[in-house]
């Protein structure tokens, strides 16, 4: 007991021993070691590839089920392809905006999918929304990952946020989150 109690009330910072240096050393090798470790091994749920908006809203997706598969299809393409689609993706890219998300640049003159993504200050989050339907049409997207409902609730959560998890007000994504994970679903 009395060699722990000696141990707390001498300062090491004096010593010049062996043992004083050694303890030094190892200190300051666990503090840079640590958070490098902690960085490596934590992931962002946003970054857990192709999943449900709920699974990816998940806190602990990485270390909860560090085993878990995706939830099924991811192969969307991303805004810069669908501004400059090829004619046999018109189909997608013409449907007006409003049709699918209510009040959503009714116009005059309504704006289709294209015309949203194209619009000249629109903000992020409804051009990648307008990507993300033609990639749900096109069924590039399987609909356990994103749903017409999930879509249509991240434009009516556009302000307010969006609750990846139904009925979980703990958990709400801005627009930017929704972005973020809107990507998730796309390849290229």
């Amino acid at each position: 007991m009395d060699k722990i109690e000696n141990q707390l009330v001498q300062p090491e910072s004096t010593s010049t021993g062996e043992g004083g240096v050694h303890r030094r050393r190892f200190v300051r090798g666990v503090g840079i070691i640590v958070p490098v470790a902690l960085t490596i091994t934590s992931r962002s749920a946003s970054a857990a590839g192709c999943l449900s908006a709920s699974a990816s809203a998940s806190i602990n997706l990485a270390n909860s089920r560090p085993n878990r598969v995706s939830d099924g299809i991811c192969s969307g393409r991303n805004l810069a392809y669908w501004k400059t689609a090829a004619p046999t993706d018109l189909t997608a890219r013409n449907q007006q905006f409003s049709l699918i998300y209510i009040n959503g640049f009714l116009g005059p003159p309504a704006l289709s999918m294209e015309g949203v993504m194209n619009l000249a200050g629109v903000d992020a989050l409804s051009a990648h929304l307008a990507a993300a339907w033609c990639n749900f049409f096109k069924g590039s997207v399987d609909p356990k990952i994103l749903s017409l409902t999930t879509l249509q609730s991240m434009w009516a959560g556009r302000t307010a946020g969006f609750q990846p998890i139904p009925g979980n007000a703990s958990v709400v994504w801005t627009a930017a989150q929704m972005v973020t994970y809107l990507q998730t679903t796309q390849l290229s």
